[in-house]
């Protein structure tokens, strides 16, 4: 899980979009990589939903991510890793 976060925060580093990138962009964006990762939409998008809401049930990930921008999602994945980390060592 804190691996495919801290993958995700790099692909949001290099994603090449605006601040606030569109649904679209994200979805497009987010559903390549799994796909070329072989994880499931659940693998990807649930602990990315929770590092980005704080909740397990939330408006949807993409939605969240285009109000609050890439880099408070940064900025939440990166807290969630850390969380992580300490939580769960190894993990």
């Amino acid at each position: 899980t804190r691996i495919i976060l801290a993958d995700l925060a790099q692909l949001f580093n290099k994603g090449g979009f605006s601040t606030y990138p569109t649904v679209e962009e994200l979805s497009q964006l987010i559903e390549q990589w799994r796909k070329q990762h072989e994880y499931s939409r659940g693998e990807v998008l649930w602990p990315l939903r929770v590092a980005v809401t704080r909740l397990k049930n939330s408006p949807g990930v993409y939605e969240t991510i285009q109000i609050i921008g890439i880099q408070e999602t940064l900025v939440r994945i990166d807290q969630a890793c850390q969380l992580l980390k300490t939580v769960v060592p190894g993990l």
